[in-house]
């Protein structure tokens, strides 16, 4: 006896998809050491921070303030250093 083929059932196949446009890597921001005293740097920097980035004391920090050199912000419990002011400030000391 002989089999009759019947043709098999076409594959379906979805229609492939255009690929999704991709949006470019945002850049990075460079190092910290990178940046040059002039270039935008953040706004305000947290106290505890805040010696690592101008390379002031702690004591000279709170003493500027005291003094209304540098401004200090409250953001709840957080004390903020404003980086505006610190840069005003280390403008206006003597060059050695």
């Amino acid at each position: 006896m002989t089999r009759l083929r019947t043709p098999a059932a076409p594959a379906t196949r979805k229609a492939a998809r255009p690929p999704a446009p991709q949006s470019p890597p945002a850049p990075a921001a460079p190092p910290l050491e990178v940046l040059s005293p002039r270039a935008a740097g953040p706004l305000v920097v947290p106290l505890p921070q805040a010696p690592l980035v101008t390379g002031l004391s702690r004591t000279a920090i709170y003493r500027a303030a005291r003094k209304g050199q540098i401004k200090l912000l409250k953001n709840g419990r957080s004390t903020l250093v404003d980086m505006a002011s610190v840069r005003a400030f280390l403008d206006s000391l003597p060059t050695a």
